[in-house]
C-alpha cells in the first residue's frame, strides 16, 4: 500500500534528455488536476495489498476520485524554477489509506533547456515524516532524507536529474518533437536512471475538441511491470494526462488529468 501512496504523492521519472529542445517558457502557470483511481483487488499478486484494496471497493468502488488540487510551476527569466502543489484527498479515501494529503516542492534550474532539479520536498500523509532529496553537484551525490535524518545518499548523473514532476513540463512552449526520450529523474525517495520514453504523434480529444498531441510512454525492462504513460499538447507542450499502471502487483491505475486547459502557450526570449 505504501508503494500506491508514493505513487500517488509524486502525481506525477528526468536529465540529460536525449534528442531534447529547449524548454522555452518563462512565467507562471497554474493548472487544476483531477486524480481518479481504477481498483482491480482480482489483479493485485502481493497478498499484502489485497487487505486495503477489498476495503477500498467497498466504499468507494473501483473507480473513484482521490483529489482535485492546483500545481503551480513558476519559471524566471534567470532559468530557476519552482512547482509546488498541496493534494488534499477526500475524508472518504483517507478512511481507507492513511494518505489524507500530499504536499510537494521542487527547486531547480533550467539548464542548456533541461530542467535539472536542486530540492524535492514531498509529505506523503499528515503522519508521515517528510521527505526530501537534495542534489551536491560539486560532489557529485544526491541525499535523501527521511524527517531530519540523512538516510542514504545516491551518485549524482554528470548533467543532473530532474524532478519527476518536470517530466510533463519538458516540452513546454514549444512545438513537440515526436522524438523517444532518454533520462534521468529523481523525486524525494529514489533516483530513476536512464528511463527511455517511446514517442507517439496522437490526436487528443479533451472537453469536446481534438488536437494533435504527442504520448509518451515508459520502454519496460525485464522485471518491470509499472508503465507510464502521459500526453501533451503538440502545439506548446502543456500535459494533458498522466496514467500510471499498476495493475501487475497492486491492481491499481492513477489517471491524473487538468480540469481545464490553459490557451496556447508561445515561447519566451
Amino acid at each position: 500500500m505504501k508503494k500506491i501512496i508514493h505513487l500517488l504523492g509524486a502525481s506525477v521519472v528526468l536529465a540529460t534528455a536525449t534528442g531534447a529542445q529547449a524548454l522555452s517558457y518563462v512565467g507562471e502557470l497554474r493548472t487544476p488536476y483531477i486524480i481518479n483511481v481504477t481498483v482491480d483487488p482480482k489483479a493485485a499478486t502481493l497478498p499484502e495489498v489485497k487487505p486495503y484494496l477489498e476495503k477500498a471497493t467497498k466504499v468507494l468502488g473501483t473507480n473513484f476520485q482521490v483529489a482535485s488540487f492546483e500545481e503551480v510551476l513558476t519559471i524566471k527569466k534567470d532559468g530557476t524554477y519552482q512547482v509546488k502543489s498541496i493534494i488534499p484527498t477526500g475524508s472518504v479515501v483517507s478512511t481507507v489509506t492513511p494518505l489524507d494529503k500530499v504536499l510537494r516542492l521542487g527547486d531547480g534550474k533550467i539548464v542548456n533547456g533541461i530542467p535539472v532539479a536542486s530540492k524535492v520536498v514531498e509529505q506523503r500523509g499528515s503522519s508521515e515524516p517528510s521527505l526530501m532529496a537534495l542534489t551536491n553537484d560539486k560532489l557529485k551525490k544526491i541525499y535523501f532524507y527521511r524527517g531530519k535524518d540523512n538516510v542514504r545518499t545516491e551518485d549524482l548523473p554528470a548533467a543532473g536529474v530532474t524532478d519527476i514532476v518536470m517530466l510533463g513540463y519538458l516540452y513546454l512552449g514549444q512545438q513537440v518533437p515526436v522524438k523517444n526520450v532518454t533520462i534521468s529523474a529523481v523525486d524525494a525517495k529514489r533516483p530513476f536512471l536512464n528511463q527511455t520514453l517511446k514517442a507517439t504523434e496522437t490526436p487528443i480529444t479533451f472537453d469536446g475538441q481534438t488536437f494533435p498531441g504527442v504520448k509518451f510512454a515508459r520502454v519496460l525492462t525485464p522485471g518491470e511491470d509499472a508503465t507510464l504513460e502521459f500526453w501533451v499538447r503538440k502545439s506548446d507542450g502543456v500535459p494533458i494526462r498522466l496514467l500510471i499502471g499498476l495493475s501487475g502487483k497492486y491492481g491499481v491505475t492513477i489517471d491524473i488529468y487538468p480540469r481545464k486547459l490553459p490557451p496556447l502557450l508561445t515561447a519566451q526570449k
